[in-house]
C-alpha cells in the first residue's frame, strides 16, 4: 500500500504505511528503505540518508539500499562516495546495469568522461536505464567523436521514450560537424516530437526543455523564452534542469540569463558540478 500510495504522489500516507509495516515486524528492512527512497524523491537528503543508515544496521549488504545511498550521494554530488557505493552495489551484483548508469554519470561529475563512457555502454548493453543511450551519444560529442556520437543517436532514436532527446542532440552532434541543413532536419524532427509529447502530457517539463533547446538552435526566439519561463519555478529544486535551461539561453546569445542559470545549477542538488560545466559543449561553444 505504501509503494502504491508513494507513486501516486500521496507521500504522507506512503510514509505512514511504510511506519505501520515495520510496527508488524521491526526487522523488516525493505520498509525503511522505502522511506528512504521516499524522502530522497523529496529531496530530503539527510533524513534518507538516516533511514539507509537504519536498514544496513538490519541488513548491512541489502544491494538496493547501498545503490541508494549512490544515488543520495550523487545527487548532492559527494561524487567519491557515489562511486564507492555503486562500485560495491556492482560487485554483489555485476550485471545491474542502473549501477552502471548511475556510475557512469558520477564519472563524469569529476571529469572521468572515459570511465563515463564505458559504464555508460555497459548500461546500454544491460538495459540500466531507458537515458542511457542518449546520454552516452552526448558523450561522445563532448569527447569530439562526432560520428561515434550520431552511430549511437540513430539507434537511441528507435527507442521511441527516448527518440525526441536523441534527435535533438544528433542535431547538436551535426551543429560541430559543420553540417547545418541536417542539423535543421533534426532539431525540427526533435520539435514535433516534443510537440506530441506536451499535447499529451502538458506537464511533461524534459519535453519543455528540449523544445525550447530546438527553438533556440532553429531560431524562433519567443517561443524558446516561453518554455524557458515556464521551466523557470522548478530549477529551485532540479539543477538539471538549470543546466538544460542555461544552455538555450546561451544558444539564443543570451549570456546574462545563461550564466545566472549555470551558477543556480551549480548551486542546486541533481545539478552539474563545474567540472560537468567546463564538459559542456554547446556552453563552452556559444556561453561567451
Amino acid at each position: 500500500m505504501g509503494r502504491i500510495l508513494q507513486i501516486a504522489g500521496n507521500v504522507k500516507e506512503a510514509a505512514a504505511n511504510y511506519l505501520k509495516a515495520v510496527t508488524y515486524r521491526q526487522d523488516f528492512y525493505q520498509a525503511y528503505r522505502s522511506l528512504a527512497w521516499l524522502a530522497k524523491d523529496c529531496f530530503r537528503y539527510d533524513e534518507a540518508q538516516n533511514w539507509i543508515r537504519k536498514t544496513l544496521s538490519i541488513n548491512a549488504s541489502d544491494m538496493e539500499t547501498i545503490f541508494l545511498s549512490g544515488v543520495v550521494h550523487y545527487e548532492k554530488k559527494e561524487s567519491k562516495l557515489a562511486v564507492n557505493d555503486f562500485t560495491r552495489t556492482l560487485e554483489l551484483r555485476p550485471d545491474y546495469g542502473r549501477a552502471n548508469f548511475y556510475r557512469a554519470l558520477t564519472y563524469h561529475q569529476i571529469g572521468r568522461l572515459d570511465s563515463a563512457i564505458e559504464d555508460l555502454k555497459r548500461a546500454v548493453e544491460l538495459g540500466g536505464d531507458i537515458n542511457a543511450p542518449y546520454i552516452l551519444g552526448s558523450y561522445y560529442i563532448a569527447e569530439g567523436k562526432y560520428d561515434a556520437a550520431l552511430d549511437t543517436l540513430d539507434k537511441a532514436a528507435e527507442g521511441q521514450e527516448i527518440a525526441f532527446i536523441a534527435r535533438y542532440y544528433c542535431g547538436v552532434a551535426h551543429i560541430f560537424l559543420g553540417a547545418e541543413d541536417k542539423a535543421w532536419v533534426c532539431f525540427e524532427q526533435s520539435a514535433a516530437m516534443s510537440r506530441e509529447l506536451l499535447r499529451q502530457y502538458p506537464d511533461m517539463n524534459v519535453a519543455k526543455a528540449v523544445l525550447a533547446g530546438d527553438l533556440a538552435f532553429l531560431g524562433v526566439e519567443d517561443e524558446c523564452r516561453q518554455y524557458l519561463s515556464e521551466l523557470a519555478n522548478y530549477t529551485v529544486n532540479d539543477g538539471a534542469a538549470a543546466h538544460d535551461m542555461a544552455r538555450s539561453y546561451a544558444v539564443l546569445g543570451d549570456s546574462k540569463n545563461a550564466r545566472e542559470y549555470v551558477t543556480r545549477a551549480l548551486e542546486t542538488y541533481q545539478g552539474p558540478t563545474e567540472v560537468e560545466i567546463s564538459l559542456d559543449p554547446i556552453l563552452q561553444r556559444y556561453l561567451r
